[in-house]
């Protein structure tokens, strides 16, 4: 079966990371894969969050997100500067826009 890119995959990843950022850990999590949320939860979260602004400090821009299907999956990187460096938050989505990877990368692993 070939699968077609989500439409809106770069405004799912922007609520995304709006959420995150207001703390809205569950909100997030509550979007999970099964597979996703029995690896990751809204703590873990949380504090994946906590060492990403300690290390990088708070968010000052969110750049323009860049979407591709890999395999099954609408796939979004979403470019972000803070005070002290930058990130992509890489955001893979199901067919039904489940949330079934989520991590944040720094330049270095681009």
């Amino acid at each position: 079966m070939v699968r077609s890119e989500i439409p809106h995959a770069d405004v799912i990843a922007v609520d995304i990371l709006d959420k995150i950022r207001a703390g809205q850990w569950d909100a997030v999590a509550g979007r999970f894969t099964e597979t996703m949320a029995a690896a990751f939860d809204a703590t873990a979260l949380a504090d994946g969050w906590a060492h990403i602004v300690a290390s990088a400090g708070e968010v000052e821009t969110v750049g323009s997100a860049f979407s591709r299907m890999h395999g099954l999956y609408t796939v979004v990187d979403l470019p972000i500067q803070q005070e002290a460096g930058s990130h992509v938050m890489r955001v893979s989505l199901d067919e039904t826009g489940r949330i079934a990877g989520l991590r944040f990368m720094g330049p270095a692993r681009l």
